[in-house]
């Protein structure tokens, strides 16, 4: 069969990209990459296998140039190549799949990851939501809202979750110079890798940074590094200073990948005290979050929110603690206990670790998706048949 997937962008950073990555991976574990194709809107910056044919819209920018240039390059590809079935990895992309399968009657499944799928949709989206042959979700809870909100059929949902490559994380060939390993000798370290965007607010930095003069009259050399970018830093270390508490917070910016190891390994504990909230009637929150998988492939336990998605990535007392994200003083003792307990915090960590090792690997991903695609080659097969007859 050949497969012509539609993907925003590949990637190593956000957790969208990193997942449609590891798709595009496991759909050349299961098919020749030569019967992979792979239109993005802009430029990847990831690596794809060898073989995999891939074309870019655009470099860095979404513009109305970028985007027609997209979806003529769908448009010939569906009439030259004559795919088997088109993958849409992002809602935004799905018209352009309902509009191939009108045109060409080309079979299409979405992938359906957090928020831009849990609120109110235009009737374009909407319809092209309804019209997929199959949804993959990447959380419980996204299945959750797809089917409230949008009435999608529970029969057309598949759970497939993000997982994470253990073993390039925990090899990470960290040297023993390396400059965050030095930075933070001596420290008790907790960490939060995430984008600083302004949007996403709800991932909890803040609550995180005013709940550390607590932690830090508990727990003393307590640093809290902050590994990611964007417009909501200037913020955050406004907010900082306001709690007096800058000295004690390390903004990275984004790194490359031994400094996030280093990070990682040099943590005693991974907090991300996400959010779900609902602002001006939109709903907001973790679709799902890989960093919790990374933290606990490098044996870390994890403070994540009880609410939503998230309570999907760490058990509550198993691999971490789940909080109420609004709530500082909870996060403020979530922290504490994790760092006054170091035997309490291994086991949390180990635990994440078998669990990641069992649960959320490349194999496991991958043979999930087979499943999901010989379902619906099935399903395909008995449709015709029973249209024939």
């Amino acid at each position: 069969m050949n497969y012509l997937l539609l993907a925003p962008e590949l990637g190593l950073r956000g957790g969208i990209e990193r997942y449609n990555t590891v798709l595009v991976h496991s759909l050349v574990e299961l098919q020749e990459p030569a019967a992979v194709h792979v239109l993005t809107l802009l430029n990847s910056k990831a690596a794809l296998p060898s073989g995999v044919w891939h074309q870019a819209a655009g470099s860095s920018v979404s513009n109305t140039p970028t985007k027609a240039r997209f979806v003529l390059q769908a448009l010939y590809q569906t009439t030259s190549w004559r795919p088997d079935l088109v993958l849409c990895l992002h809602i935004h992309l799905a018209p352009i799949a309902l509009g191939l399968k009108i045109l060409f009657g080309v079979p299409y499944g979405l992938a359906a990851y957090g928020y831009e799928v849990w609120n109110p949709l235009s009737s374009l989206r909407r319809q092209a939501l309804q019209g997929a042959d199959f949804v993959v979700s990447i959380s419980e809870f996204t299945t959750k809202m797809l089917r409230e909100q949008h009435r999608v059929p529970e029969n057309h949902i598949h759970l497939l979750r993000p997982v994470v490559d253990s073993a390039p994380l925990r090899n990470g060939n960290v040297s023993a110079g390396n400059a965050a390993s030095r930075r933070l000798e001596g420290k008790r370290v907790i960490l939060t890798v995430a984008r600083l965007d302004s949007r996403e607010r709800y991932k909890g930095h803040d609550t995180v940074i005013r709940a550390l003069p607590t932690v830090q009259a508990r727990v003393s050399n307590t640093t809290y590094v902050v590994i990611g970018e964007g417009d909501d830093r200037q913020r955050l270390e406004q907010l900082a200073r306001e709690a007096g508490v800058a000295d004690a917070v390390i903004f990275t910016g984004w790194v490359d990948g031994e400094t996030l190891s280093a990070c990682y390994q040099a943590c005693d504990v991974f907090v991300m005290p996400s959010r779900l909230e609902r602002r001006n009637g939109i709903w907001l929150g973790e679709g799902f979050g890989i960093v919790y998988l990374e933290a606990a492939a490098f044996g870390k336990p994890c403070i994540a929110g009880k609410y939503g998605a998230t309570a999907e990535a760490v058990l509550d007392g198993v691999s971490g603690l789940l909080v109420d994200p609004n709530n500082v003083d909870e996060v403020a003792q979530a922290l504490i206990t994790l760092l006054s307990n170091p035997d309490m915090a291994r086991q949390m960590g180990e635990a994440g670790r078998q669990r990641v090792l069992t649960d959320f690997t490349p194999e496991t991903f991958t043979n999930q998706l087979a499943r999901i695609l010989e379902d619906w080659e099935r399903n395909r097969v008995w449709h015709r048949r029973h249209h024939n007859t």
